[in-house]
């Protein structure tokens, strides 16, 4: 009797401390889309960049945005992805999840962070939460 209570102790530990969830890359899609329309469905095809590891991840909740900062490799593909597709949409997402999308009308330095809205129909302490495993 006492061995299932103590499995589900342990299970209800690694839920809620343990574990820390899976660990989603972030990948980026370029579309042709307005960023209201691309913010929907996760984009057909492949990512034109897909990034595992963020050196930073910040949030401001009164404006509803997060920042992120890549590794020097990645730095250079998001520069290189941003000047290449001037006034494309970028969509950001992570998992199933859509985070956010929005026209390039610039490119991202290298040296430079990334900062985007959060879709509205997410949660955003969720999103934070996600995009902080990556750090």
């Amino acid at each position: 009797m006492r061995a299932p209570n103590i499995i589900i102790a342990l299970g209800l530990i690694l839920l809620f401390a343990g574990c820390g969830g899976p660990k989603d890359p972030v990948s980026f899609y370029l579309s042709d889309q307005k960023p209201s329309e691309a913010r929907g469905v996760v984009p057909a095809g492949s990512a034109a960049l897909v990034v595992s590891k963020l050196t930073f991840v910040a949030s401001d909740p009164d404006q509803h945005t997060i920042s992120i900062k890549f590794s020097p490799a990645d730095a250079s593909a998001i520069e290189k992805l941003t000047r290449d597709n001037i006034f494309k949409t970028v969509v950001i997402v992570q998992g199933s999840n859509v985070i956010s999308a929005a026209v390039v009308s610039a490119p991202v330095p290298p040296d430079a962070g990334f900062m985007f809205p959060v879709n509205t129909n997410l949660d955003f302490e969720s999103v934070y939460r996600a995009l902080s495993r990556l750090e």
